[in-house]
């Protein structure tokens, strides 16, 4: 059964004069209205399908305008662009690394937990290092700067070592003698 827009709805999809902030609490009919007012510009010809950009939060609300317009307007909503605005950041970042041929297209976008991932491991680092510099002190040696430690990868490998002089040293702290029969590689954290 079709939805019906209440009056406040039906003012907001009815106005193609101005721009319109829409503030509403969840659950109140938002990517309804925005559908609404959408299917009615292209209705009105305000606009083309293929001109018009619609960012959402959620990839839930994305479907939903997505499924409400084509309710609306049926194949003429096809060419409206429908994304999360993570989703739409990420394609434009695709696009413009293609058009300039930049290296960076093996990238990411990180949600709360990839950040939290990102943040521990650069804690653990520097806890790490602090451990390695009472470890090499222990020994006798002197600890270079961070900034000296190269990090490197064993290749065909996803675990990661410093790189001290001749010496490897794992995340935890331990300290390997560098193999001879192993290539290393800078491992790909993040674009140049």
């Amino acid at each position: 059964m079709p939805r019906i827009p209440n009056a406040q709805q039906q003012s907001v999809i009815d106005d193609l004069e101005n721009n319109i902030i829409l503030f509403a609490s969840a659950g109140t009919g938002k990517t309804f209205t925005v559908a609404g007012r959408v299917a009615n510009i292209i209705a009105n010809e305000k606009a083309a399908a293929e001109e018009i950009l619609c960012l959402t939060f959620t990839i839930k609300a994305s479907k939903e305008m997505q499924e409400d317009i084509f309710t609306f307007v049926g194949e003429k909503a096809k060419g409206v662009s429908v994304n999360t605005i993570h989703g739409f950041c990420c394609k434009l970042l695709t696009e413009e690394n293609k058009r300039t041929g930049e290296n960076c297209a093996d990238f990411s976008v990180c949600d709360e937990v990839d950040q939290e991932e990102i943040l521990k491991s650069i804690l653990s680092t520097r806890y790490t290092y602090w451990v390695l510099e009472e470890k090499l002190n222990a020994l006798g040696l002197s600890m270079p700067s961070l900034d000296d430690c190269e990090i490197v990868q064993i290749e065909g490998s996803d675990r990661l070592f410093y790189r001290i002089q001749n010496k490897l040293v794992d995340f935890d702290g331990e300290i390997y003698a560098i193999p001879t029969d192993k290539q290393f590689v800078r491992p790909q954290l993040f674009c140049p």
